[in-house]
């Protein structure tokens, strides 16, 4: 697609459009992760949401038989090993997808709100009666500013 009629520039805006796009996937998967864990003696299972906060606590009756001090720490350790395993998987899909795209990816899922105010920002611009190099400027700055990535 053809934004500025500069072939860099309008490589360049391709590029940030679809870093928005894979950012936007990205951040959908994180806000869809969910985690579980279940209690040595398999009568407690805790499920977390990508917030960490507990979604679900499912018990199995005999785990009334127990202390309650006994319960409540049992309780304690599976709420734990969900964060841990929330936690775990999280990182994982951040390794994946920031190695794949060469970028700071925790700096680009916080601007990912920017994103296309930035974009529409170079539309603007190149609309306008700008320079090729003070466009080419911008877009770096945008691209700077919303993956973390700075390009030369």
């Amino acid at each position: 697609m053809s934004f500025f009629g500069i072939p860099e520039l309008d490589a360049n805006m391709d590029g940030l459009l679809n870093m928005v796009d894979q950012l936007e996937t990205v951040q959908q998967r994180m806000n869809d992760l969910t985690a579980s864990a279940t209690s040595e003696d398999e009568y407690i299972t805790v499920t977390v949401d990508a917030k960490g906060q507990v979604a679900a606590i499912d018990l199995n009756p005999r785990v009334m038989r127990k202390a309650s001090e006994d319960l409540a720490e049992e309780l304690r350790e599976t709420i734990n090993q969900a964060h841990a395993a929330l936690a775990e998987r999280s990182q994982e899909l951040m390794s994946e997808l920031s190695g794949a795209a060469g970028i700071d990816l925790d700096t680009a899922l916080n601007g990912t709100s920017n994103v296309k105010e930035a974009a529409e920002e170079l539309i603007r611009i190149g609309r306008g009666d700008v320079t090729p190099e003070q466009a080419n400027a911008a877009m770096r700055d945008a691209t700077h500013r919303v993956t973390g990535f700075k390009q030369p």
